[in-house]
Parts: structure tokens; C-alpha cells; sequence
């Protein structure tokens, strides 16, 4: 593996600082937690780019890590994946028309919603694109774990969204 010079590490954070934020976001529910996750990522990939295996995908290897240390943050959190609480007076009445803005505010509810292991689970798979083999690699669990996440992550979203 070749050497992280400043150039080529200032071309990665470029890269992907942007999808580590949202990602980062969606997982922690806090901004600031967020931006403590992204620094706390480069910081990994910083120190640990050595150890990255050139027949891996390096947006996969940073994924694994970003989700590494957002699950790092909730567990010294302990408290609520929420960093704001949702407002129910955001939300429009079932017999309203529903836009895209609505639509948006009624997503980010249900991922409010969700504990960490489904939100990630989502998150990687609809919002990131990720494959079900991507996810086990990513997160080190296998395969099977990973649909049945899926498959209680969506059954959860349901109640939630029939609670509505």
C-alpha cells in the first residue's frame, strides 16, 4: 500500500467529507455529533490508511469507519438517538396532501424513531446504495444479521408510519 502524503489524504477528506456528513447525520441525529464522527473518521483513516487493502473499496473502508465511530458516540451517549426532538406540529394531517418537503420531515420522524442497528441498517442500504454483502463487510456481522435488520427496520418504520 502506498504512503498517505498531505496531498493524497487532502484529496480523500475532500472526496468524501460530504457523504461521511450525512451519513454521519442520519445515524447520530445531531450535527455536532455528526462533525465529531467526521473527525474522528479521518482521524482513523489518518492513522490507519497503512492498514487499507487496495482490493477493497476505499468509499466502503471509510463507510465501515464512519459507522464505527457514530456507533461509538450512541453508546456514550446513552440517551436518545435523538439530538432534537421532532416537533409534531412539523407534521401535516393524514388527510393532507403530503410533498416532497412533507414527505422529507415524515422520513427523518421515523428514522427519529428507530433504534441505531435498523437506522444504520436503512441508512446504509437506501440512502448509501450499499449491497446486503457490503453491509456484513462493513459492519462485520454476517449476512443473515444483516437482512433480518433490514427486515425489522422496515416493519418498525410500518408501525411507526400507521402511528402517524
Amino acid at each position: 500500500m502506498e504512503s498517505l502524503t498531505e496531498k493524497k489524504f487532502s484529496e480523500i477528506v475532500e472526496a468524501h467529507a460530504d457523504a461521511i456528513f450525512s451519513l454521519s447525520r442520519h445515524i447520530l441525529r445531531n450535527k455536532e455529533d455528526a462533525e465529531d464522527a467526521v473527525q474522528e473518521t479521518f482521524l482513523k483513516v489518518y492513522r490507519h490508511y497503512h492498514q487499507f487493502e487496495a482490493s477493497r473499496s476505499l468509499k466502503n473502508w471509510i463507510t465501515a469507519i464512519t459507522v464505527n465511530c457514530c456507533c461509538d458516540i450512541l453508546r456514550k451517549r446513552k440517551s436518545s438517538p435523538s439530538g432534537e426532538p421532532m416537533d409534531p406540529e412539523r407534521f401535516p394531517d393524514k388527510k393532507q396532501g403530503r410533498d416532497k418537503e412533507d414527505a422529507a420531515l415524515i422520513v427523518e420522524e421515523v428514522l427519529d424513531r428507530l433504534n441505531p442497528e435498523h437506522r444504520i441498517a436503512l441508512l446504509l442500504f437506501y440512502m448509501e446504495g450499499k449491497s446486503i454483502k457490503e453491509i456484513a463487510k462493513i459492519q462485520g456481522i454476517p449476512q443473515v444479521v444483516v437482512k433480518v435488520r433490514l427486515y425489522r427496520a422496515r416493519k418498525a418504520a410500518q408501525k411507526i408510519l400507521m402511528e402517524m
